[in-house]
Formats: C-alpha cells, sequence, structure tokens
C-alpha cells in the first residue's frame, strides 16, 4: 500500500488487494505481481496454494516481536523483511541469523533503515533534516523511484551492501606519479563542510564532525587527526584544516580517500565517475602538483616532534594538553609559495641506527635535522645524504634545532656550514621550538620551495637569476601540466 499509494498509510486493512507492478517501473523491467495474505482472514490451505504459484515469497516480520520470525517456507526462494525497524533500536540480525543458516530456501534478509537513513541524509543537501522537493529531485530526477531503483543507484546490491565498483572504483597508479583531489573533489568537500558546519564558526566540534561522518560504518578518521593538521583555538578542526585532513588522504591513501568519498556519496551528488586527478613530475623539473611530502629526518631527540607541531603552530606541550593520548607522525598544512597555496606534508622519521630503508628516504624534500647542543648530531645526517640524497636529484634542506640553546661544535670532519657548501645545498637553517611561530614560517617556506623547484637545489634563493629561473619554470609548468592532463584525460 506504501508503494501504491507512495505514503504510509494510517488506517491499514488486514489485507491488502492484489497489485501489479509494471514492467517499465522496476530496474530489471520485469512485471511483480504482489499478493498478500492475512493469517487471520485466510487459511492455511490458501496460504499453501498461493506458495506453490509463487516465484518467491516475502516474509514480514516484526523486529519488535521475535517470535513473530518463526514462519517457514518451501523450497522457493524466500525473503526476510524486518517491518518497523523506526520501532527498534538496533539490529535485529542477530535474531535472524540462526534462521537463515537452517533453512537454505532463505536468500537473504532486508532490513533497510541503516541504507536508506544514509540516503536522506546524503540527499538532505541543506541538513534540515526535511528532503524538499528539489532535493527529491535531485536523486529521482523527477520520477517516482521505486525503493530499490533508489538503493542501487546509491550504489547498493541485492544484500543492501555497498558494491566493490562503487565502493572502491578502479584506480591505477603509475610508477612516478603521486595522487590529489582535483577541484571538484575540493568543491564537494567545501560543500559538505558548509552543510554540517550548523553554527556557522568555520569549524566542525565533535558533534558536527561525528555527524558529517554517520553515513560511514565506522569513523574514517583517526584520534589523531587533531594533531595532524590545524585546529582553532577550540581545539576545533578549522576549514583549512578539514581539507589538509582530505588532501593528506588522498596523498597517502587514494583508494582510502576513495571509499570515504563513496559513502559520503561523491558520485551521485557530483555524478563523477573519477574522484581523483592524476598530476606526474617529468625529470623533476617542473611540476603542476599542488601536494608535497616531506621528510624530517634527523637522530632521536633532535626536536622532529616539536618542528612539526610548530608547523600547526602550536608546541608538544599544547597538543598534550588538547589530546594526550593523540600521536601522529604527519602533520600536514597550507604554504603560500609566490603568491600560490600549496600543502606541505611533513612527515616524522624516527630510526636509531645510522642505516635508513630506502622506502623511508623517498619524499619531494628531505630535512635533516640535527642538534646544534648535540656534537654528535650532525653525523647522523651527513651519513644520511651521502647513502640517500647526494645523487639522488631529491633536494635537501639542513636544519640546525634546538637554536636557542648554546652552539656546540659537531664531531663531524667539517662544520655543517662547510658541509652544505661543499655538497651545494643551502646553509643550514635554524629552528627553535621556544620561538614566535612567525620566525619559523621562512623554513616551511623554503621547504615548499625546494619540492616546487628540486632543479635549483643549492641555488642562491635569494639572487635575480633565480627568480628567472623560476620565472621560466612556472611557464614550462603550465605548459607541461596541460599536455598531460590531455594525455591522462585520454586514457581514462
Amino acid at each position: 500500500m506504501s508503494l501504491v499509494g507512495e505514503e504510509f498509510p494510517e488506517e491499514v486493512p488486514l489485507r491488502a488487494e492484489e497489485i501489479t507492478i509494471p514492467a517499465d517501473v522496476t530496474p530489471e523491467k520485469v512485471p511483480t505481481h504482489i499478493v498478500d495474505y492475512s493469517e487471520s482472514e485466510q487459511s492455511e490451505e490458501v496460504l499453501r496454494q498461493e506458495i506453490i504459484k509463487a516465484n518467491v515469497v516475502c516474509v514480514v516480520y516484526d523486529v519488535t516481536q521475535e517470535d513473530t520470525i518463526d514462519k517457514k517456507g518451501s523450497k522457493i526462494p524466500i525473503i526476510l523483511v524486518g517491518n518497523k525497524s523506526d520501532l527498534r533500536s538496533g539490529s535485529s540480525m542477530e535474531s535472524i541469523l540462526p534462521i537463515m543458516n537452517q533453512f537454505s530456501e532463505i536468500e537473504t534478509c532486508v532490513e533497510c533503515v541503516h541504507a536508506l537513513s544514509r540516503i536522506f541524509t546524503i540527499s538532505d543537501q541543506d541538513n534540515d533534516r526535511i528532503l524538499s522537493d528539489a532535493e527529491l529531485n535531485c536523486f529521482q530526477r523527477g520520477r517516482h523511484e521505486t525503493t530499490w531503483t533508489i538503493l542501487r543507484k546509491f550504489g547498493y546490491d541485492d544484500t543492501l551492501e555497498l558494491t566493490d565498483d562503487y565502493i572502491y572504483p578502479p584506480l591505477r597508479v603509475p610508477v612516478g606519479c603521486t595522487t590529489e583531489l582535483n577541484h571538484l573533489g575540493y568543491q564537494f568537500l567545501q560543500r559538505l563542510f558548509e552543510k554540517y558546519d550548523e553554527d556557522k564558526d568555520s569549524a566542525l566540534s565533535p558533534a558536527e564532525l561525528k555527524n558529517l561522518f554517520s553515513v560511514f560504518p565506522y569513523t574514517p578518521w583517526p584520534d589523531s587527526v587533531y594533531s595532524s593538521v590545524p585546529t582553532t583555538e577550540d581545539g576545533y578542526i578549522s576549514l583549512r584544516g578539514y581539507l589538509c585532513q582530505w588532501t593528506l588522504s588522498a596523498y597517502l591513501g587514494v583508494h582510502r580517500c576513495l571509499e570515504h568519498f563513496g559513502y559520503l556519496g561523491y558520485p551521485i551528488l557530483m555524478e563523477q565517475d573519477s574522484q581523483t586527478e592524476k598530476t606526474m613530475d617529468l625529470e623533476k623539473g617542473q611540476t603542476q602538483r599542488s601536494v608535497f611530502l616531506c621528510k624530517v629526518i634527523g637522530p632521536r631527540g633532535t626536536g622532529k616532534s616539536a618542528f612539526l607541531k610548530a608547523f600547526l603552530g602550536r608546541s608538544l606541550l599544547t597538543d598534550e594538553h588538547c589530546c594526550p593520548t593523540a600521536f601522529s607522525l604527519h602533520t600536514i598544512n597550507t604554504v603560500t609559495v609566490s603568491s600560490q597555496e600549496k600543502y606541505l606534508i611533513l612527515e616524522e622519521v624516527d630510526v636509531e641506527a645510522e642505516f635508513l630503508k630506502a622506502a623511508d628516504a623517498a619524499c619531494d624534500v628531505a630535512c635533516l635535522m640535527y642538534d646544534v647542543s648535540d656534537p654528535e648530531s650532525f653525523n647522523y645526517c651527513a651519513s644520511i645524504y651521502k647513502q640517500h640524497y647526494m645523487a639522488s636529484g631529491v633536494p635537501c634542506v639542513v636544519v640546525g634545532s634546538k637554536a636557542d640553546l648554546p652552539e656546540v661544535k659537531q664531531h663531524h670532519g667539517m662544520s655543517p656550514a662547510e658541509f652544505c657548501y661543499k655538497h651545494r645545498l643551502n646553509a643550514p637553517l635554524r629552528f627553535a621550538a621556544t620561538a614566535n611561530t612567525q620566525d619559523n614560517t621562512h623554513i616551511y617556506t623554503k621547504l615548499a620551495w625546494a619540492a616546487m623547484y628540486p632543479h635549483l637545489n643549492g641555488s642562491d634563493t635569494n639572487g635575480t637569476s633565480f627568480w628567472l629561473r623560476v620565472t621560466v619554470g612556472v611557464v614550462s609548468a603550465g605548459l607541461l601540466g596541460f599536455a598531460i592532463y590531455r594525455a591522462i584525460s585520454r586514457h581514462k
């Protein structure tokens, strides 16, 4: 009756009239004849006769009364449907599983509440808990779609599970390529942020973030997210921090990022097949990329963690206060380079031995950090540079940490400044966790510059010739990026 009348009837008779659903309104294009049965109005013999004629039996039970589940059918496919799910919290599947295991005729059990709740949440674009005519038409395209048509449109299969094709779209990332969100991805994320930022304070509180992730079967972000991205003074995820976290997710784990976009309804709301865009470096000369990875490498106790926190304008003490149990090896923030906003990821590489695996050394720029107050500290940086970076073409920036302490002579064969001069590296930069945040900003900018223009590694970044070469590099990057974009588009 709900199907035919397109609303829930206030008065429900004991038995509904027989109806036929035309073929043109079903996804399978097959006419479906539905016969209702009432135990109070009809006999068991009538029921047996109807079952003999049936191609499939739908056994409807009341999820609030478990004894209504105890029904048996014949050797034809049976679908169990849990009704009145709004009157019960949680699922009734625990009661169903023993019956499904006992009777092989049962093909599936349907409890639509979770799937339909996700569809409602995705479709409620203004987050007012009501579907307007426009929001209904957005996913129905002006037609009165059947429930199963809508479920399949939102990625569900016959068992009400999201299909692999929907949640895990195929994407092969060639060697030498990195993954970033394209402009459509950022537009989608911006709209989601605005939807769930109910108090319009340009930040997501824990409650607002929980609402955003209500369409997930699990919490997609770890607690350490608060120590990885920029937050407000109240410790909430700011818009910049929110976009930073998604950028980090796309860079470090693109397939998991695609899965998350699927749960959020990106393929439906944006009507796009591709949820990411690939960009490429050729010969490490120029790049159209917006996201860069910096490995922060140095002996234990050098101050790498403090360096990562300072990138977010925080200190280890403030982080311990806001999220004492959460720790992350990554921080990400935006850096402005030549009026362009780029994302820079800092990853702390914590190793005690002097040997570093090649995979741990791979990055866009390496930050080799030593403690100016420890005479043995620079030996490690020099060793790592010779092992992994001297002949690799990966730019390196040397940073002397704890610059607020008295500097001692390093026990290496030459001073850090002499080492950098010999290997055509820029002079060591000085970092102090106690310094004002603005005093350290130039270090992160230099790291982003080095990642963007690796071919200028060791150049004097203050000279006129440097800026001339940067200008040429930007023009070349634009031409190269357009050619690569077209090549990738042809092979999508």
